[in-house]
């Protein structure tokens, strides 16, 4: 009988202790619960993470290209700045020969200036002997006058000399006859 109780004791104590241990697996299977919540939870954020690390990687994507993009905008307007160089250093020279031509030609001026005074000089020195041409003309035409009435002259003398002469021939005839 005394072992009859003690093993309902025992029962009872067992029966305690599967009531603890029922009441422990329901806060154990709470527990679960919420450790799955929380695993899905986590599992949520993974994916928005993931989402963001795509959107991330996807930018990135965007940013390579767009450097991409900039280092041959950069190398286009290296080329650019190269043919500008380039282009520069024939304006330069160019304006180096143009330069030399301004000289050039400041110098056919100066020329030009020279041979206008010789030509001027030359000028006058035309001027003033065609005055004297003219002041010799003007002689030789007052000589030609001279000679002209000296001609005139002479012609009536001739005149004279021949009436004389006629006169004279005629007097001879007389004396003869």
């Amino acid at each position: 009988m005394s072992l009859n109780g003690v093993i309902m004791c025992l029962n009872r104590v067992f029966m305690s202790l599967n009531g603890v241990i029922m009441c422990l697996n329901r806060v154990f299977m709470s527990l679960n619960g919420v450790v799955m919540s929380l695993n899905r939870v986590i599992m949520s954020l993974n994916r928005v993470i993931m989402s963001l690390n795509g959107v991330i990687m996807s930018l990135n994507g965007v940013i390579m290209n767009l450097n991409r993009v900039f280092m041959s905008l950069n190398g286009v307007i290296m080329c650019l700045n190269r043919v500008i160089m380039s282009l520069n250093g024939v304006i330069m020279s160019l304006n180096g020969v143009i330069m030399s031509l301004n000289r050039v030609i400041m110098s056919l001026n100066g020329v030009i200036t020279s041979l206008n005074g010789v030509i001027m000089c030359l000028n006058r020195v035309i001027m003033s002997l065609n005055r004297v041409y003219m002041s010799l003309n003007r002689v030789i035409i007052s000589l030609n006058v001279v000679i002209m009435s000296l001609n005139g002259v002479i012609m009536c003398l001739n005149r004279v000399f021949m009436s004389l002469n006629s006169h004279h021939e005629s007097q001879w005839q007389i004396i003869e006859t």
